[in-house]
């Protein structure tokens, strides 16, 4: 009878410690829904692919970054000058309005922050002043 009591208490004992380090194991693997040391309020995400956006990030998981009041730089070209023109437009004057974009992590190559005082940040000022009055999002 001890002999039983004995093995059913270094059974309890090691699906304890299995529990255990399942949970620290789960703890370090899983999302930390951390977001980046990034002071400034504005970040410019470059893509894999080459394409760059700007946006505030909310939150990065393991998987996605989250990321709002996102801007897309856009190019025209004068066809009489030849003289190309760079601008920057909300992301949410698309047809479907986005006010949030989730983006796959693995596509992303770098991060960065975006200067206060940047022509970037300048340029998103004056997108935003341009949106508010004309009501949109």
């Amino acid at each position: 009878m001890k002999k039983i009591v004995k093995m059913c208490n270094v059974n309890m004992i090691l699906a304890m410690l299995l529990a255990f380090g399942l949970v620290v194991l789960l703890q370090a693997c899983g999302d930390k829904g951390q977001k980046p040391d990034i002071k400034t309020e504005y970040s410019a995400i470059l893509f894999q692919n080459g394409n760059l956006l700007f946006g505030k990030i909310e939150n990065v998981t393991s998987s996605y970054i989250v990321v709002t009041d996102v801007y897309i730089p856009q190019s025209t070209v004068n066809p009489e000058t030849k003289q190309v023109t760079n601008f920057i437009s909300k992301r949410a004057g698309l047809p479907w309005q986005p006010d949030i974009t989730y983006i796959n992590l693995s596509s992303v190559a770098l991060i960065e922050s975006i200067g206060a005082e940047s022509q970037v940040a300048k340029s998103i000022k004056e997108e935003k002043s341009k949106t508010a009055a004309s009501g949109q999002k």
